[in-house]
Order: structure tokens, then sequence, then C-alpha cells
């Protein structure tokens, strides 16, 4: 799936990886603290080099494989985060994770980014799910996938890094984004 990634939203911008992004990409995939909840560990720079060099180069969702996209302030192109996107064989179901630096957090921009990847996702593939999943213990994950409009499907015990845990998986289908793009259209023209 080739593609021509430039997703502008209100705030941020989803778009490839850049050389510049490096050191902003090693110091949050570095930090202990931001790893503590996610699926990777912290990496040397050598590997977050070797790391934003290979995710530049993606040319689109790569079917069964991950695809990393940027997230960068719309106002300055500062890399603040970063989502990772799997397209499932059968394309018909996408699984994505986020990661947000620890100064950005707490500000909308996970949600925002999620918002727009899922738009993305829908307007570019053939996927007709959307779905996350994070531990139950991970509370502004989960806020920022219920604001993007992502329902909770299954709370199920997992093991997350070796350690037993519950983790909640979201989901979207298509037809329900639609119905919501429907939803918000409709109730912007009845207050104009």
């Amino acid at each position: 799936m080739i593609w021509r990634l430039n997703e502008r939203l209100e705030r941020v911008r989803l778009r490839p990886f850049q050389a510049k992004d490096v050191t902003a990409f090693f110091a949050y995939r570095s930090d202990p603290d931001v790893a503590r909840l996610q699926g990777w560990e912290p990496m040397s720079e050598h590997d977050a080099l070797e790391f934003v060099v290979e995710s530049g180069s993606a040319s689109g969702f790569a079917i069964g494989q991950w695809t990393q996209i940027a997230i960068a302030e719309l106002s300055s192109d500062r890399l603040i985060g970063d989502i990772g996107v799997y397209l499932s064989t059968d394309q018909a179901t996408a699984e994505f994770g986020i990661t947000i630096t620890p100064y950005a957090q707490g500000h909308g921009y996970a949600t925002e980014s999620i918002q727009g990847l899922i738009r993305l996702v829908f307007s570019s593939t053939s996927v007709e799910t959307v779905q996350a999943s994070t531990d139950a213990l991970n509370g502004p994950c989960i806020s920022a996938l219920s604001r993007a409009g992502m329902r909770i499907r299954e709370t199920r015990q997992a093991k997350y890094k070796g350690t037993p845990c519950s983790e909640v998986v979201f989901s979207i289908h298509k037809s329900e984004y639609q119905r919501s793009l429907c939803s918000n259209w409709q109730s912007q023209t009845e207050a104009s």
C-alpha cells in the first residue's frame, strides 16, 4: 500500500521519520519509565538511529509487518512520539501502539494522533477494524483511546513483559467510524 504520508491534524502531523528525529526519538525510547507500559524495551543510540533510518524509508503500510509513523508538532515539526501500525495479512484488521514523549503527555496529542491514524487507515486501506490493547494500569492510554472514539471490546488476562496483567482491548469498526463522521457533520450543520 503506497502512500504519501503527511496527515495534518489540528496540532500534530503524522509523517515519515526523518534523520533530525534521532535525538528526540532516542530520548524517549531510552527512558525506562516510558518503556514500562510499552511493548518495547529501551534502546541504545545506535539502535535508535537504525530504527529511524529504516522507518523513514517506509512507503506505506506493510502487510503482515509493523510500520512506524512519526508524530510531530504541527507548528515546529518537532518529534513528540510515534505510532506503530500492524496491518493483518488478510488486510481486515490494523493494530497499533502509540508512544508520546513525557513532556508532551497530558495535552491531548495522543487522542488527536489516534483519531488521525484511524482516518488514515480507513481512507487508505481496505481495513474494516482498527484495534489497540493496553495494560489496565495505563489510565492515560485508556482515556486517549476512549476519547478517540474507540470502544472497549474485552478485558483479558495476559502476560506483559513476563508479568501477568489485565489487558484492555479497544477497537473501532469502519461502520462505527463512518456513523460518527455523519453524526459530527449533522451536529455541525444544525449548529450553523
